[in-house]
């Protein structure tokens, strides 16, 4: 009984850890783009603040092209904290692959619950759907034809059909 409590609780324990985890990772991100579109700003106007006739012109250029390769850099980071942020958040604290495995069972069970809903002349037309198109696709990979005449199949190295005797390739 403890056992499944401490399970239990160490759950609970996980799940606020990564929704908390998701809402900082979003929080960082938006501080990383403010400070990256500051730097992107700042860097730009600095570069086209100085004129090539100043003789430190080389200098606060590359000054200002780092700050403005910075500032970009720094929008990439919260890109990335965005997606991770996200994606912790909607598996609702539960490891990622966890989460896939319970919305695959999620839909095949609702699958399950429509197939059952299904009348017994509704499942055998749809038997006799899929085995028609199993028979014709595996006809049509075998090279196997239908007489047009008669209806019949025809292997495929047959010219004639069998059955008719009608001329089929």
């Amino acid at each position: 009984m403890q056992t499944k409590e401490l399970q239990s609780n160490n759950k609970n324990k996980a799940s606020g850890g990564k929704i908390a985890g998701g809402t900082i990772l979003l929080i960082v991100a938006a501080v990383l783009v403010i400070v990256g579109i500051i730097l992107i700003s700042k860097g730009t106007a600095l570069k086209n603040s100085v004129s090539m006739s100043d003789p430190d012109w080389f200098d606060i250029s590359s000054k200002g092209s780092g700050m403005t390769f910075g500032g970009i850099a720094l929008c990439f980071g919260a890109v990335f904290c965005v997606v991770v942020g996200i994606v912790l958040l909607s598996t609702r604290g539960k490891s990622f692959s966890q989460a896939v495995i319970d919305n695959a069972k999620a839909t095949i069970e609702k699958a399950n619950n429509e197939a059952r809903q299904l009348t017994e002349e509704e499942r055998k037309a749809i038997s006799e759907k899929m085995h028609a198109t199993n028979r014709h696709m595996s006809n049509y990979f075998a090279g196997v034809v239908e007489c047009k005449n008669c209806g019949h199949e025809v292997g495929p190295h047959d010219k004639k059909c069998k059955y008719c005797g009608t001329r089929v390739r």
